[in-house]
């Protein structure tokens, strides 16, 4: 199976945070060309694989390959709806004591597919299922 999703946008999350763009330029390749591999909520073994990750509208768009039966089904059932990125060593900056935090530090250390999308519903696409 062939997915395409929003894996990061600047837009502001339900936590009230949004992302730096200069910081997503420079973080989201890194990720892409240092692993690309895609786990289920965060754990466990990589079960997908990014191998094409374009901006589109502001957003950071990947193509990504479902490598086991068992998540292709979840995405089928709509129980995996979207991506998400986690960030070690997060910096968070307020600036001039705004209420939104930027969020232009620290490291992408996983992407996953997840139940709940942080920016759209069902941000998920499928374009090819063999």
């Amino acid at each position: 199976m062939i997915i395409k999703g929003v894996i990061a946008n600047t837009g502001v999350d339900p936590e009230g945070q949004r992302l730096d763009v200069s910081w997503l330029e420079r973080e989201l390749p890194r990720w892409f060309h240092e692993s690309g591999m895609v786990t289920v909520n965060f754990t466990g073994s990589p079960v997908a694989r990014c191998y094409m990750l374009d901006t589109i509208d502001g957003e950071w768009v990947g193509k990504v390959e479902v490598l086991d039966d068992k998540t292709a089904q979840m995405i089928r059932a709509n129980a995996l709806r979207g991506l998400s990125i986690s960030i070690k060593n997060t910096h968070v900056d307020y600036y001039q004591n705004s209420a939104v935090g930027v969020i232009d530090g620290g490291h992408i250390i996983r992407v996953s597919l997840i139940d709940k999308p942080f920016y759209t519903n069902d941000n998920l696409e499928i374009l090819y299922e063999s």
